[in-house]
């Protein structure tokens, strides 16, 4: 029998965090160097079924949680794993700030992300043929990387580049491997829940 994970995160920001699942960390101020994000992290682990959970957007604390299907025996939790997303997320237990006065009840109304989910089903169909074409050896592309360094660049080991990798796919098979979801995208992504089921 298959043993899913079951992850839970207090994100500091929901449009980042989930930015940032979906396709890593841009360049910031004084480097270059663009980080794997949680997703692709998921498929250079094989990691075939995920299902995303959401608070709603306007509860005073917001939620995410993930479950996920384990592809060998490693630990799924992705703190120290995946290279920059303790800046995402509150690991001093403070999760927020709120005007009442010692409330009773924080709303925590998490939801079936569907929106979230098909993002990740996309990115994970074209990482898999991604790396079927490479396994199968084929070369008409002319394709640098080969599979294992395309591996390591979705781990983020050291002397990867995820840059140049993106932009050589995106130039030798013409169409981009992940797409930069757009803020209309991540709103809509975060207002998803709204007619979803509670997470039970």
């Amino acid at each position: 029998m298959a043993t899913v994970d079951v992850l839970g995160y207090f994100p500091k920001n929901m449009s980042d965090f989930i930015k940032f699942c979906i396709y890593g960390e841009s360049e910031t101020l004084g480097s270059s160097v663009v980080k794997p994000g949680i997703f692709e992290w998921l498929y250079g682990k094989g990691v075939t079924a995920a299902h995303f959970f959401t608070s709603l957007p306007n509860d005073p604390v917001q939620v995410f949680v993930a479950t996920i299907k384990k592809s060998d025996d490693d630990d799924m939790p992705w703190d120290k794993k995946i290279g920059g997303f303790e800046k995402y997320v509150h690991l001093d237990g403070q999760l927020t700030h709120v005007t009442d006065l010692l409330p009773t009840n924080l709303n925590l109304n998490i939801r079936s992300n569907k929106a979230l989910d098909d993002w990740f089903v996309k990115g994970r169909l074209a990482t898999d043929r991604l790396l079927d074409f490479l396994k199968n050896g084929q070369k008409e592309h002319n394709l640098t990387f080969t599979l294992e360094k395309v591996k390591d660049t979705l781990f983020g080991e050291p002397e990867t580049d995820l840059r140049s990798l993106r932009a050589e796919i995106e130039e030798a098979l013409g169409s981009p491997l992940l797409e930069e979801p757009t803020s209309i995208d991540l709103t809509n992504i975060i207002n998803s829940v709204l007619t979803a089921a509670p997470f039970k």
